[in-house]
């Protein structure tokens, strides 16, 4: 039935390779910086140990987010895709990154393909007349899903989309579920953009 809309898999390119798995270092180390702050909270260790800790954490960190820079100026059209991705309220160099990463490896028909890739979309549990409990599919990458529930947050604290966020908050929806609303939104966005 979809023989015509088959392409062959094509492995990434080199940058882009080197670019997903820089990217998902990093939040991997993010994640780890977290959890070890939070392990050692409540801890007898003197305050100028884990100061120098976490600025060797920010130092890393940074040293990575200037290579994700480095390996998206050497190819113009991720540059320029990048550059039209962070235009989005609410998407910054990380998820615009994540984003320019994903889209140029990764050809989607649509945005709902989109979307579905990033298990943002919600899933029926209904059987005859029942009408179950809808809940996100999280079949795609959970780096993914957060970084858009991130711009998501920051979004709907801009001036731009905040009387959005508002508006599907006023129909009823938890802070969650409007923000992984919104974040559907703004992935879609970002497909058309892209």
């Amino acid at each position: 039935e979809h023989y015509q809309s088959l392409y062959p898999w094509q492995p990434g390119t080199e940058i882009q390779q080197q670019l997903h798995a820089l990217l998902t270092r990093r939040a991997q180390v993010s994640a780890h910086q977290a959890a070890i702050k939070q392990t050692l909270k409540d801890a007898p260790v003197p305050e100028e140990h884990l100061t120098q800790l976490m600025r060797s954490f920010k130092d890393l960190i940074a040293a990575m987010d200037r290579q994700v820079i480095d390996l998206i100026a050497k190819d113009e059209v991720i540059q320029q895709g990048c550059e039209r991705l962070q235009t989005i309220t609410g998407i910054g160099p990380q998820t615009g990154a994540l984003l320019t990463e994903l889209l140029s490896r990764l050809h989607f028909a649509n945005s709902d393909a989109l979307v579905a890739y990033s298990g943002l979309d919600p899933r029926a549990n209904d059987s005859g007349t029942k009408k179950g409990r809808r809940r996100l599919s999280k079949r795609g990458p959970a780096l993914l899903r957060r970084q858009m529930y991130l711009a998501a947050f920051a979004a709907s604290h801009s001036k731009a989309l905040k009387p959005l966020y508002t508006h599907i908050r006023a129909k009823g929806f938890s802070t969650t579920e409007s923000m992984v609303i919104l974040a559907r939104k703004l992935l879609r966005v970002a497909f058309a953009i892209w």
